[in-house]
Parts: C-alpha cells; sequence; structure tokens
C-alpha cells in the first residue's frame, strides 16, 4: 500500500497517514472522525462506499457507489477547475455527506494537502490571517459570514470555491461578483455523485447559467424537469428540478416540480417569488422565509408565506408591501411566523415538514 505523498492537518496540526491507516484515535472530533474514517477507507482500497442523501426534497435514504464512481466524479471537476498535485485543498464540510466526501477524493485523486477543520460558519476561524487556499467547498452561510466578519477582500484567501448545499441570495450573489476569487454554483446530488455542472459567478467571465461538466448530457420530460446522463452512472438520473434548457445545454433552475403550486389553475414556482422578496424581507431583517401552498376551497392552493422569526413582525403591513410588489396571482394570501423551521439532519431546510406545522396548528 502507497503511504500519500500530500500531506494532511486538523486544524493545523500534521497528522500521520499510518495513525489514519492503523485507526489511532486522532481527535475527538465527530466531524474530523468522519473525514479519518473516510479516508482510512480509500488507502484500504474499499471499492464500494455508502452515501447519505441529505432528505431536503424527499425521504433520507442510503445509496452505494463505487470507487471508481467517485474518482471519475473527481477528474471531471479536477479537468474543469484546472486542480493540481500539491495545492492546498480545506475541508470546512461535514464528511458524512457527499460534498466534503467529494473534497476529500479530490485531494486524494489530484494529490492535493488536506486541511480539514471542524465546519463552522467561520470556516478560517482556525487558521492564520495569512493562511490561504487553493481550493474549497462552502455552503451559502459560510460565504456570508466570511464576507460579514472580515469584508468581501478575505475571500482571495480562497483561490477557488465551489458553492452549494442550498441557494444562493441575489444580494450575496452580487457581492460575490465582486470577489477576487473564482467562485462557482454548483447543480447535482448525492445520486448524480456531487455538482454534474457549475456556474462561475465571479470575475470578467461571470456566467449566467450552469454548464454541464465535460461528459454530462443533459435533457428534459415532458414536464420540464431535467434528465442528467454521465458516463459514470448506472442510470439516467430523472431530477424534480424545472429548468430552461438552451441548445448549448447550459440550462437556468427555475424550481422544483414537486413544489409547484396550483393557484386558480396558474402554476407557480415558488423560489420565483423568493428570489422577488427577498429585498423587502432582508430590509425587515428576515433571513429564513419560503412559499408554500395550503388547501384552499376556491383557488384549490392557497399561497402562503413561512418566516422563521421570533421578532414581532406586522403580518398586515408586510402583506401590503407584498402586493406592491408581486402580480396578483404571486401574492401570499397568509403569512405564518415559526420561531423555529424544521431541517434535515445536515441542517438544510425541510420544507415539507415545516408545513406541516403550519397545518397543525392551522
Amino acid at each position: 500500500m502507497n503511504i500519500p505523498t500530500q500531506k494532511i492537518f486538523f486544524n493545523q496540526q500534521q497528522i500521520e497517514w499510518q495513525d489514519i491507516l492503523q485507526q489511532k484515535k486522532i481527535s475527538d472530533s465527530t466531524y474530523a472522525n468522519f473525514a479519518f474514517s473516510f479516508l482510512q477507507k480509500w488507502l484500504a482500497g474499499e471499492q464500494k462506499f455508502a452515501l447519505q442523501t441529505s432528505g431536503s426534497t424527499g425521504k433520507p435514504k442510503k445509496i452505494i457507489v463505487t470507487r471508481e464512481q467517485l474518482i471519475a466524479s473527481a477528474i471531471a471537476t479536477g479537468n474543469a477547475l484546472q486542480l493540481k498535485a500539491n495545492q492546498h485543498a480545506l475541508l470546512a464540510l461535514s464528511a458524512q455527506y457527499i460534498a466534503g466526501i467529494m473534497m476529500l477524493t479530490r485531494a486524494m485523486v489530484w494529490q492535493q494537502h488536506i486541511y480539514i477543520t471542524e465546519p463552522s460558519n467561520n470556516p478560517l476561524q482556525n487558521f492564520s490571517d495569512q493562511q490561504t487556499f487553493d481550493f474549497v467547498a462552502l455552503v451559502p452561510l459560510q460565504i456570508q459570514t466570511l464576507i460579514d466578519t472580515f469584508g468581501l477582500n478575505t475571500l482571495s484567501r480562497l483561490k477557488k470555491i465551489l458553492i452549494g448545499g442550498a441557494p444562493l441570495s441575489n444580494s450575496l450573489k452580487e457581492k460575490i461578483a465582486h470577489a477576487e476569487s473564482d467562485v462557482y454554483l454548483t447543480y447535482g446530488m448525492t445520486e448524480t455523485i456531487s455538482h454534474i455542472a457549475l456556474q462561475k459567478i465571479s470575475g470578467e467571465n461571470k456566467q449566467e447559467r450552469f454548464y454541464p461538466l465535460p461528459g454530462i448530457q443533459l435533457f428534459q420530460n415532458e414536464n420540464s424537469c431535467l434528465r442528467i446522463r454521465a458516463p459514470y452512472l448506472a442510470e439516467d438520473n430523472q431530477t424534480h428540478d424545472v429548468v430552461k434548457l438552451y441548445d448549448d445545454k447550459s440550462f437556468e433552475w427555475l424550481g422544483r416540480a414537486d413544489f409547484v403550486i396550483n393557484s386558480g389553475g396558474i402554476k407557480i414556482h415558488p423560489e420565483e417569488i423568493e428570489n422577488k422578496i427577498e429585498s423587502i424581507l432582508r430590509a425587515l431583517a428576515i433571513d429564513t422565509y419560503f412559499v408554500s401552498a395550503l388547501p384552499d376551497d376556491k383557488l384549490g392552493e392557497k399561497l402562503i408565506l413561512l418566516i422563521e422569526s421570533n421578532e414581532s413582525i406586522s403580518t398586515v403591513l408586510l402583506l401590503q408591501q407584498l402586493k406592491e410588489t408581486l402580480p396578483p396571482y404571486q401574492n401570499p394570501k397568509e403569512i405564518y411566523i415559526l420561531p423555529q423551521f424544521k431541517r434535515t439532519e445536515n441542517g438544510k431546510l425541510n420544507r415539507k415538514a415545516t408545513l406541516d406545522l403550519v397545518k397543525v396548528v392551522g
């Protein structure tokens, strides 16, 4: 068995590969041990790995992927981003899920030095101000925290940044557009073994749409939902994501088909409304919200707005503001304020479970 030539660190302390191979207790950190467990299996030549889906759009489940599939995905991303050996990769997400697992896989395939840190809102908190990284994957909250705490210039310490795991707000996207780093939105899921398309959102070559990685073929079904064919997938992956697919196979994500609301015969994508009202809600210090629907005798389904907050909010005034911004058919009929939304194990918003809370209250 060949010992990797690159170095590996946990919170700036170098770890010996032999300790990982021998399954020695290196840390009391649960997150670090997820990473060490995966790497131990990888170095031992494990050929199959169990991955846990997030459960944000359906029931969480485990799927089995092969080593060859993980490697193929890592090579595709590396070629697209021009990853190189001896670069410094930061793992700031849990290796219990696909995003973290793929950061480790890419580092092993491309022989990058690995820096593991506890997942937190501030992924740089355990490093000196001089520490830089060539490659990292983050969620929007981590990017927002870095900018709010240290300013936009701090992103220059991260040369290539992948963002995924949750929708990116328009205001944050506008800030990132001026970053010196190469920042990419990702599109993908556990079932496609991480992302299959990227959208560059910073610098002079910003993109307005997602572009598939080399070798990825994209199609649509009769409901305009994206179907993905990749050389490393055993079969096509039929998603529930409604997209606008262009001739060059780039695409715009419009929303989830299973979130579509039929109100008075009009099909409405709640994600479109959420983008439109973002500035209004942010002005009221409302960061977490979503649009959904409840059964209605007249309309079939009536639009509602759900807000996560412990503060007092005038729903009457807010509804009036929304009426001045949105077309009539996109106006929420009611607003529900909950102290806490339901989330999946890895922190993603669970719309269905949260909506069920409202149904119980109603």
